[in-house]
């Protein structure tokens, strides 16, 4: 999965969600008007955001989800006038927009946004970026103008003067441009760069008052361009690594690493974090992108079946939240696919389905594992209008014309066991836990993988997810169960954790949580 997690604060009744960590199947539960649909909706804002080109880095009312606006969404007890939304993105190899570079390595990445209302428009108030200990922040004022950037809470802003340095803070993931140290910046224009180049000529600084005073800028100038920011003690092991025709170059970092020069060691690292924020903000953006492409909702209320749909030459790339496209979906399928997706279903729900063309319309007609007769979908139960959407968007997510969707797709689904009987809402789950796991190549290798965070009250769903990991078809790290409860003399939600050990047994799980209570 690209994202690992998600933290939201001041939203709703929210006041701090901590990290929900994401798991490949991922199940929100708790009374009504508790925060599940805030953050489970929360992940369709995102995808949103990003795919349409917008001028607020987030769309709150978009395609998938409407959020309203920050005024709105704002926690009543909110300390302040914002709002934030923090992404884990776990170990993720830094990209460069202009060169591939060999010698990158992952690091773990954190982004986290605040967002305020100026002029009910959107506003970026702060990002921050985490690399395991590293913090750096950027705060904005209302006109989207850098007001200071800081590493460890350790004040940088002087490397970054406005007249060369510009943010892009109208995107989710914010994007620095910079204009060329050129003597007339007057006629100079703002541009993607891959360093900091102020950051850099700091760190030569360093450089030339702690080496031997016979060594040439040159040589310096070269060896600080090869310096590439790491986190903690990898940051240290990556300079002793460097090759360098230098003889006193490992006992000056041998040098840094003692405790009499730790510091400049420290302030050195953060100057690597501020120069390479060009590549580190690129790379987010790329992931999230990647991301938010292959994020499918599934809305609470789907549409219901009809006799006939009137045929729409349209090209199908998803299912719409309430699956109202969901006819024209199949309808542009081939006869491979319709087939590969009726046996699916037939082997997951025990139904069978094919679609009937005539006169310009279509039908979707289904039929039992224990029939060989087809029934038109809307004499069939409302049950199966509900869970149809869900099933195609499942399928779709790794099978749709016989590939593998492209990186790890992540289906958001709120309450899929509505109006199905528990027997079937049991098999939703075993559908869910085959689907993580992706098809696999020739070679037995999975060749994509897919996701879930669903939102649900059905205490099926949850008891075969015990019984498949005590069977051993499901991992207990596999499963991430939150509980969200708001009591009524507090509007501020708790959320808490419930995990399931080896034999499916859940621990801190809620006495009589699916009982009913007398308020």
């Amino acid at each position: 999965m690209i994202l690992q997690g998600i933290r939201l604060k001041n939203i709703r009744s929210l006041a701090d969600t901590g990290m929900i960590r994401l798991r490949p199947i991922t199940l929100l539960l708790g009374q009504n008007s508790s925060g599940k649909s805030t953050v489970l909706r929360s992940l369709p804002l995102i995808s949103q955001s990003v795919k349409t080109r917008a001028n607020a880095p987030v769309l709150w009312f978009g395609d998938y989800v409407d959020f309203g606006s920050v005024h709105e969404v704002r926690s009543n007890f909110a300390r302040d006038e914002s709002v934030g939304i923090e992404l884990d993105f776990g170990s993720t190899m830094i990209l460069s927009r202009h060169a591939y570079d060999p010698r990158a390595k992952s690091i773990p990445l954190m982004l986290a946004i605040e967002l305020h209302e100026i002029e009910d428009r959107t506003r970026l108030k702060s990002f921050s970026i985490t690399a395991d200990k590293d913090v750096l922040k950027s705060t904005f004022d209302a006109k989207g103008s850098l007001t200071s950037i800081t590493v460890n809470e350790k004040d940088y802003t002087k490397l970054l003067p406005a007249e060369r340095f510009r943010f892009v803070t109208s995107e989710f993931v914010p994007q620095i441009t910079i204009r060329p140290s050129t003597e007339n910046v007057e006629t100079s224009y703002f541009e993607m760069q891959r360093r900091i180049d102020t950051a850099d000529r700091e760190i030569r600084r360093i450089l030339s008052s702690r080496l031997h005073g016979r060594i040439s800028e040159g040589t310096i100038t070269a060896l600080s361009r090869r310096i590439k920011y790491l986190p903690g003690d990898d940051f240290s092991s990556s300079l002793l690594e460097m090759t360098t025709p230098l003889k006193t170059w490992r006992s000056f970092v041998s040098e840094l690493t003692s405790g009499k020069s730790s510091a400049s060691l420290t302030t050195i690292r953060e100057l690597a974090f501020i120069a390479s924020l060009p590549d580190v903000l690129y790379t987010l953006e790329r992931r999230l992108t990647l991301a938010s492409n292959n994020i499918a909702y599934v809305g609470p209320s789907r549409a219901t079946g009809e006799r006939y749909y009137r045929i729409q030459e349209l090209a199908i790339d998803q299912i719409d939240p309430q699956g109202k496209n969901l006819p024209m979906f199949l309808h542009s399928l081939t006869p491979v696919q319709m087939r590969n997706f009726s046996e699916w279903l037939l082997d997951s729900v025990g139904y069978a389905i094919k679609i009937e063309r005539s006169s310009g319309h279509v039908q979707i007609q289904l039929r039992s594992a224990l029939s060989e007769k087809f029934y038109n979908l809307a004499d069939m139960g409302y049950g199966f209008s509900q869970v149809l959407p869900i099933m195609a968007q499942i399928w779709s997510r790794f099978s749709r014309r016989g590939q593998s969707a492209r990186g790890s797709a992540t289906v958001v689904m709120e309450q899929p066991e509505l109006h199905l009987h528990p027997a079937y809402q049991a098999r939703l789950a075993d559908v869910l836990a085959k689907s993580i796991r992706g098809p696999t190549d020739a070679a037995g290798r999975i060749r994509s993988s897919t996701s879930f965070l669903v939102e649900t009250h059905s205490e099926s769903i949850i008891n075969r997810m015990g019984d498949l990991i005590s069977q051993g078809a499901l991992s207990k790290d596999d499963v991430a169960i939150y509980i969200f409860d708001k009591k009524i003399d507090n509007d501020v939600t708790s959320i808490t954790s419930a995990v399931f050990d080896d034999d499916g047994i859940l621990n801190n799980w809620p006495i009589g949580f699916f009982s009913p209570r007398v308020v």
